[in-house]
């Protein structure tokens, strides 16, 4: 695998050369990067033709990400709002000796509880670790559920850190890694995602056969997607779970 850049109409773009026999272009996250997948074979002139084809579309797409509402940097101080599942939670602060921990309470509260002189890195690992396992959670019930209806196994997987994909599979491995900043989605969400990378087991680009999968098996997909993105981007704590 090869990655070069180059402008086309004073659009930076990341091209990446594999042995594939059709070409990609896929605007990512955060700022709306550009990212052209290409064959090994495709020279410039033809990479930059394609793009061209696409610069309306591109410039789209980028102005929208810049529009994108992003979340607030965040303090982990009384009072402020944190995602969870998404909804709003207001973090509160209980100090004490014990294990630190996170719990919901009441209507909407999120506690976290911490030495009186915990600093932010130590307030963030506790929240990171209680989202991981939350999300952990959640996952295995949704694997198992569409192990049985897709009569698939998923052969291993993993919750990390992404900044630019909400999940991703290695079709041949089975091996699927999915985004920690999903357990701030709704639920349905999250499964839409688990879906999608288990689907790629069966068709590894996102062609008509994915999408005809995708409309068998969850029918209200594209509009999960359509919610999913319609979140705040994230901002990355400095947990580093």
């Amino acid at each position: 695998m090869k990655c070069t850049y180059l402008y086309v109409n004073d659009v930076r773009i990341t091209i990446i050369r594999k042995n594939i026999k059709h070409l990609y272009v896929a605007i990512l996250p955060p700022d709306g990067w550009v990212r052209v997948t290409v064959p090994s074979f495709l020279g410039d002139t033809e990479v930059i033709r394609a793009v061209q084809s696409k610069i309306n579309w591109i410039k789209a797409k980028q102005d929208r990400y810049v529009q994108q509402g992003r979340e607030a940097e965040k303090t982990l101080e009384p009072g402020e709002e944190l995602y969870y599942l998404g909804a709003l939670y207001r973090l509160e602060l209980v100090n004490g000796s014990g294990p630190p921990s996170v719990s919901i309470s009441g209507d909407q509260t999120l506690v976290l509880r911490a030495k009186a002189n915990a600093g932010f890195e130590q307030k963030a690992r506790v929240l990171m670790r209680w989202y991981r396992a939350e999300l952990h959670a959640i996952i295995i019930t949704l694997i198992a559920k569409w192990e049985s209806v897709m009569n698939l196994r998923v052969g291993s997987w993993g919750i990390k850190r992404m900044k630019t994909r909400w999940g991703s599979c290695n079709p041949s491995t089975k091996r699927i890694w999915l985004n920690l900043e999903l357990i701030k989605k709704p639920i349905e969400c999250i499964e839409y995602v688990v879906v999608h990378e288990i689907v790629h087991f069966l068709e590894a680009s996102h062609n008509h056969v994915f999408k005809g999968h995708m409309d068998r098996l969850l029918p209200q997909w594209r509009s999960l997607r359509k919610t999913l993105n319609a979140f705040p981007l994230p901002v990355i704590m400095d947990g580093k779970t």
